[in-house]
């Protein structure tokens, strides 16, 4: 009968659970990077969490027990395990903020369906400004930002005022208002032959009135 292995049966369940994790956070962002979909992980993830935690507390005692059972013959083997399994907290942590970082950006599939090539595509806040390179024509490109919190009128409204996009083409630069778009949210923007903007909102988003 094989003998019960505490020391990689422990690790197994103390870093399985938070790669898994880890996997689900890259889906999330591989989504919204590439594609601009939203996949709604929120729900998973909170279950995925839940359903870890005594998992990894159970391989964390086995591993704890493999240093007095000296399966492996050396000791430093289970304190290495031990210590990998405590880094579980702060990657959860770098997790859960990462996974907040990336819900907070507007992400935008820019489709150029205009007659040009256009050599910088930029989008302009009030206090920020990113270039994002070259869009050739009948190309798309996913874009993020976050929207900056400004409005005319003093109020703090998300994405609302003064946000444009730069499309320059053959060294000339042309301004285009950018629609209210709202952190968290997804948009299709269809460039047109007259370098007219046309949004299609892909995840609409509610807020309370």
């Amino acid at each position: 009968m094989k003998k019960f292995n505490f020391y990689k049966i422990g690790l197994s369940l103390g870093l399985i659970p938070i790669i898994g994790l880890a996997l689900i956070l890259f889906v999330f962002w591989f989504g919204l990077t590439f594609f601009a979909h939203n996949i709604d992980v929120d729900g998973i993830g909170f279950l995925y969490i839940m359903a870890s935690v005594p998992i990894v507390f159970v391989g964390f005692v086995l591993t704890i027990i493999s240093i007095f059972k000296n399966d492996n013959k050396s000791i430093f083997r289970p304190i290495i395990g031990v210590v990998l399994i405590i880094l579980n907290v702060p990657t959860l942590i770098w997790i859960l903020r990462t996974h907040e970082e990336i819900s907070g950006r507007a992400y935008l599939k820019v489709i150029n369906n205009s007659d040009f090539n256009i050599d910088y595509i930029t989008i302009k806040e009030p206090e920020n400004k990113k270039d994002f390179g070259f869009l050739g024509r009948g190309n798309s490109k996913v874009l993020y930002f976050n929207p900056d919190y400004y409005s005319p009128d003093g109020m703090t409204y998300p994405g609302i005022g003064n946000n444009y996009f730069l499309l320059t083409i053959n060294k000339k630069t042309t301004e285009k208002n950018l629609p209210i778009i709202h952190p968290g949210e997804t948009h299709k923007i269809i460039i047109d032959k007259n370098l007219n903007l046309t949004n299609i909102h892909l995840n609409k988003i509610e807020f309370n009135k």
